[in-house]
């Protein structure tokens, strides 16, 4: 499996400095599809939205903040978080009972009923491309989920996630970067399927081991940015663009 190490310089110059790609272009022409046909939906702090029984038609594009995709089945599980600029259809989530959104902050986003505007997605390549390049994304995530859930340790769940977090939302330099972390220890533990203890215990061994440091609740400085991905071997999936 392709390593870190062995990405091409235009991956990541001697440096050590890495830009992930966007989520979404600029100007996109799917953001301008949910603007116009979409339901604003706007959510405060720990809010809830369950989803309706026909919720599978629906996604969601995040305008801003941060949202877990959970399940009640019976105890809660995070199956998903979605960030600014991300796409959650709801037709690629598993069918399972009690399937909510719960705001990690507070967030604006969009919902749209595809199929009255199915004949959109077809008739415009620019739509139908990000929407593509967005949906490919969100498939992307649940399958690396369910491989770290299924085959790794829990240190390698902790760095699979910070890695994956850092692709989503941060920037390497110089083999560094600075991490914001708005979700809640018991957020992240539920979405790794450990106990939140074992995950202060993983993460204190990370910061033993010099690879990353906390700053505060809700911001992480990743001291190794190459020494984190040797940590987990799904690195090469995950940095693959």
């Amino acid at each position: 499996m392709k390593r870190f190490a062995k990405l091409t310089p235009d991956d990541a110059d001697e440096a050590g400095n890495f830009e992930p790609p966007t989520t979404l272009p600029k100007c996109s022409a799917l953001t301008g599809v949910f603007a116009r046909a979409g339901t604003a939906v706007r959510l405060s702090r720990h809010q809830q939205l369950t989803l309706p029984a026909d919720a599978a038609d629906c996604a969601y594009l995040m305008q801003s903040g941060t949202i877990a995709v959970e399940a009640i089945t019976p105890q809660r599980q995070i199956i998903d978080f979605g960030y600014a600029g991300e796409l959650l259809d709801v037709s690629l989530l598993p069918a399972v009972p009690h399937l909510r959104l719960y705001a990690v902050e507070a967030c604006d986003l969009w919902r749209l009923r595809q199929k009255p505007h199915k004949p959109l997605f077809m008739e415009l390549p620019d739509v139908l491309r990000d929407y593509q390049l967005l949906s490919t994304a969100m498939i992307k995530r649940l399958v690396l989920a369910n491989i770290m859930l299924g085959s790794l340790t829990g240190e390698q769940r902790v760095a699979s996630f910070l890695v994956l977090s850092v692709m989503r939302q941060g920037r390497v330099t110089s083999n560094r970067c600075t991490l914001r972390m708005p979700m809640m220890r018991a957020d992240i533990a539920d979405y790794l399927s450990l106990n939140p203890d074992t995950l202060s215990r993983i993460t204190s061994d990370l910061q033993d081991r010099g690879l990353l440091v906390t700053q505060g609740r809700h911001h992480m400085l990743i001291l190794d940015w190459r020494g984190l991905c040797d940590r987990t071997p799904l690195s090469g999936a995950i940095l693959e663009r």
